[in-house]
């Protein structure tokens, strides 16, 4: 039922005043009293234009309280409208946070994944709960149709609005945060893609903030809930990400950093350097699948990133090709990110409910633990890894099942039956596979990274045929404008234009020249071949 019929229907039954003796003594006098012809008619429309007069009075005092409101110094969010960047709006109210009405949520956006498979059975009221408790019990009777109209209301509100100002909050230890500038001050730009929870937004910097010649970030990423007030997912991200790099040394450089968060709109929001797209949106512009040994670095590129969550007791639980992303400015590294669903090892946490992209990569493990709390294992994150590696050589057999029991009954069956998979599927799978696959299936192998590391180092040599090696995300991709952008690197120890220093001296995290998995020139478009020394440095790192 729309709100204002509801309203008007509360009016009606309890909002009838009680006449008192003047408005009596006036209705018996008028109905005693003579009244000319048409006289009843003028006195019906003064009446309707008195009302409409009171609208329109109610109207403009709406409006100048809006802007008395957007010119008000002090004002309790952080946030600032785009009509009156001087001015921000106020904390209690969404409206900050909305975007514009007309605007679709499902539009094609520059790093979005576009597919057309459908989401598992009761996946949306799953999400509800999972989000919004507050709303959505777990004896909820709303039925489909109403829970859509809900989910959509509070993806429009919790949409930031293109063009709005935010004040940054606290700073952490990175690199990046050393260049955010005396005041932080950021503008959205766009919305470059969202996933099941989260939004990530192209932010950039103020002019204004460029002062005395300093070198700043130009171009950095912000990540918030998709849906309004729904906190709890992105506070439990935020602490593990700075968890993981409030450290002197030793910090991860395959795992996303961040660089300053605070709240927008009554939603946290954490910031991170400016990342192109994931693997899977880069595998659909390229248009086909990898060369093997492109499969091969980019295997070994996860690798790293899962292994340094390992090596801090951080079990990640949703490792996708969707949360792969390629670095800016080192466009042969590949970063893990979105450790929303990630948690200690050992400890019992349930698993957010699956979406189609999801589903794939789950480990078996991890569907039992989307229906009750089941504990973090390394196993997991080593299970989906796998399933993500072979995935890029191979349709998953499983792939276009939406359903969660089915999927986990095509998992258990490829098991019991891998080396039978193997012997069907040899000619289109490297000789590697197989291997990797019975390292992974093995129990008594806690923490197989070393094992891992050295086939897939031996598959990368086999089949890399040219030299210098030129991976197909960079050269067969299609050339476009890019929204996130970042400063090509320079020489080694120079400075670049965003003022960070390149990787080989050592002090950028995501964006170093230099990745562990794979040695570039300091030039973007020209890099350099394998070596073995670059090779062996990879099983130094990761063993």
């Amino acid at each position: 039922m729309c709100p204002c019929v509801l309203i008007d229907k509360l009016r009606n039954v309890f909002g009838k005043k009680k006449r008192t003796s003047k408005e009596t003594s006036q209705s018996s006098n008028s109905a005693t009293s003579p009244v000319e012809p048409g006289e009843d008619k003028k006195k019906e429309k003064s009446k309707k234009s008195k009302k409409s007069n009171k609208s329109r009075k109610s109207e403009k005092s709406e409006k100048s309280r809006g802007k008395s409101k957007g010119k008000s110094k002090k004002a309790r969010s952080n946030i600032k409208s785009p009509n009156n960047p001087g001015s921000p709006s106020d904390h209690n109210t969404p409206s900050s946070r909305c975007s514009r009405p007309d605007q679709k949520i499902t539009e094609e956006l520059n790093g979005q994944v576009i597919h057309n498979k459908p989401d598992p059975k009761n996946f949306l009221l799953r999400v509800l709960q999972s989000e919004r408790p507050d709303l959505i019990g777990p004896d909820s009777k709303l039925d489909p149709g109403e829970l859509k109209t809900l989910d959509t209301h509070l993806l429009k509100k919790g949409e930031l609005r293109d063009g709005i100002d935010i004040q940054l909050g606290d700073t952490c230890k990175t690199n990046d945060s050393l260049m955010l500038g005396s005041n932080g001050e950021v503008e959205i730009k766009s919305l470059y893609a969202y996933g099941r929870f989260g939004s990530v937004y192209i932010v950039i910097r103020k002019n204004e903030d460029s002062k005395n010649g300093e070198e700043l970030l130009d171009s950095m990423i912000l990540k918030t809930s998709r849906r309004m007030y729904a906190s709890a997912r992105m506070e439990h991200e935020i602490k593990v990400l700075k968890y993981l790099q409030d450290r002197e040394k030793n910090r991860p450089t395959h795992i996303v950093p961040i660089i300053s968060h605070g709240t927008a709109g009554g939603t946290p929001y954490f910031l991170m350097p400016a990342l192109d797209a994931n693997l899977e949106k880069i595998r659909q512009e390229i248009g086909h699948k990898m060369p093997w040994v492109d499969a091969f670095y980019i295997g070994q590129e996860a690798l790293i990133g899962i292994k340094e969550c390992h090596d801090l007791s951080i079990i990640h639980r949703d490792v996708k090709p969707t949360n792969l992303l390629l670095a800016i400015g080192n466009i042969k590294a590949w970063v893990l990110s979105d450790l929303g669903d990630s948690c200690p090892v050992g400890k019992s946490k349930i698993l957010s409910p699956p979406d189609a992209l999801t589903i794939p990569y789950i480990s078996r493990y991890g569907h039992v633990a989307t229906q009750k709390p089941m504990k973090a294992t390394i196993a997991m994150d080593i299970e989906s890894w796998f399933y993500l590696f072979l995935d890029l050589f191979i349709v998953l057999p499983w792939k276009n099942k939406v359903e969660e029991d089915e999927t986990l009954a095509a998992k258990n069956a490829f098991w019991e039956n891998l080396s039978k998979f193997f012997e069907k599927n040899c000619s289109k799978l490297p000789p590697q596979i197989l291997p990797i696959a019975q390292i992974v299936v093995d129990s008594s192998i806690e923490k197989p990274y070393s094992q891992l590391t050295a086939i897939l180092r031996d598959g990368f040599n086999k089949n890399n045929k040219t030299s210098p090696w030129k991976p197909d995300w960079i050269e067969k991709r299609p050339k476009k404008e890019q929204a996130p952008t970042r400063p090509k690197t320079t020489g080694k120890g120079e400075k670049t234009k965003s003022g960070m220093a390149s990787s080989s001296t050592g002090t950028s995290q995501t964006t170093e020249s230099v990745s562990k998995n794979q040695k570039t020139s300091g030039k973007q478009s020209e890099p350099k071949s394998v070596s073995k020394s670059a090779v062996k440095s990879v099983t130094k790192k990761v063993n």
